[in-house]
């Protein structure tokens, strides 16, 4: 004979529909249970995630291995970020807003190289502004300072801003941006329920500077984390990398013009023509008051040629030796001349020789005496223009260049 065979669920059918009555047979039982009962605290991530804030940090083309240690670094102190992949150089910046669009992104921190060595960083409220560029210098990441303050990964930071933040309208703008990148969501998955950091933004010599420090619960210290860097304000824009310009940093100089700069100081002593550059440096310093001017060389050099000249017309008309004498030997304190026979004989060996060594003298005595008062003669209000590249050697180029 078969075995009975029982359906399944009936059980559980019959278990669900029953009713469990509970029998109190006196009130010290409720009171009992009411004593017995414990709260547990829920945790704080099961509160409702409510600021959907999501920055995307990625960077172009192009950047050095201490650029890509910042982005990691900023991705670990930031758990509401998101990475890409690195943009190529051909596209333009307008693209960003879709790749934060398709990432779920609305913010974005977007690293730009150029030339291997200058790097950009972009800030923007992506898809409909505003944004800003910065220069970024002073770089240091978490590996290379090596400091001795730590904070957990993933916890909610405090932010710093300098009082000059609310003097000026564009900087109070860039506080704004600045909270709604750098601040963790509260109720975030990825965040912990822990504020053991603060990062400070501070104003100097028109520059932002970016510092992350640890809070010691003993005595409520400051311990350097990392990293750091130093923001140089370029412009800002209204929309999203790009749109009309609200803003524009006046002191901010471009590194290349900086390099060249440097690089025109350096070569421009060995391109310009020494004599030229003597003659300048002359008439930039003023010549002191018991030092001969251009004028004064003038007359000397003149009254020397009419001495010469009077002393040649001596010799000539007198007939006699001592002219010659003079002209040959204008030194007193040569000592006693020759005899007479030897000396007749010396001048007029060397009468054609020194005839034509005279005549060279002359020559370069006029030359001299007039670029002298060519270049004495300049008025005291003339503005010196230097056209440098007239005298720069087409062989002999800048590294710059």
């Amino acid at each position: 004979m078969a075995a009975y065979k029982r359906k399944r669920g009936l059980s559980g059918l019959a278990d669900k529909k029953a009713k469990k009555v509970k029998f109190v047979a006196d009130g010290d039982e409720e009171e009992q249970d009411e004593n017995n009962e414990i709260t547990v605290v829920p945790p704080v991530s099961m509160g409702k995630w409510t600021n959907k804030e999501r920055v995307l940090i990625f960077s172009s083309r192009g950047i050095n291995f201490r650029t890509r240690h910042l982005m990691q670094d900023l991705r670990t102190m930031m758990p509401h970020s998101k990475a890409d992949t690195k943009m190529d150089r051909k596209d333009k910046l307008l693209v960003i807003n879709e790749v934060c669009e398709i990432k779920n992104c609305n913010k974005c921190l977007f690293f730009e190289a150029k030339k291997k060595q200058d790097l950009y960083m972009w800030i923007s409220n992506s898809p409909h502004g505003p944004s800003a560029k910065f220069l970024v210098q002073n770089i240091h990441t978490l590996a290379e300072l090596k400091m001795t303050g730590n904070c957990l990964k993933g916890s909610r930071p405090l932010l710093s801003f300098d009082p000059k933040f609310d003097s000026e309208p564009h900087y109070a703008l860039l506080k704004e941006l600045f909270i709604q990148t750098f601040s963790t969501p509260r109720y975030h998955p990825k965040s912990q329920p822990f504020v053991d950091h603060v990062l400070t933004f501070t104003i100097a010599d028109n520059r932002i500077w970016f510092r992350n420090y640890q809070i010691i619960e003993e005595d409520a210290s400051l311990v350097e984390v990392g990293p750091r860097f130093v923001l140089n304000l370029i412009k800002i824009f209204q929309g999203s990398f790009g749109g009309p310009t609200l803003y524009e940093n006046p002191n901010f100089k471009s590194p290349n013009m900086v390099t060249w700069g440097a690089c025109c100081s350096s070569h421009v002593i060995h391109l310009v023509d020494s004599t030229f550059l003597t003659r300048v440096i002359c008439l930039l310093i003023p010549a002191p008051a018991h030092a001969p001017t251009g004028n004064g060389s003038q007359s000397a050099r003149k009254a020397d040629g009419e001495g010469y000249s009077q002393g040649e017309e001596e010799g000539s008309e007198g007939g006699s030796d001592q002219g010659r004498d003079r002209r040959r030997l204008p030194d007193a304190g040569r000592g006693e001349a020759r005899s007479h026979s030897d000396r007749s004989a010396a001048a007029e060996a060397g009468e054609e020789e020194q005839t034509q060594s005279f005549q060279k003298t002359t020559d370069a005595k006029e030359v001299n005496s007039l670029e002298d008062a060519e270049w004495s003669d300049r008025p005291a209000e003339f503005e010196l223009q230097l056209n440098i590249m007239s005298f720069v050697q087409i062989d002999a180029k800048p590294s710059c260049m």
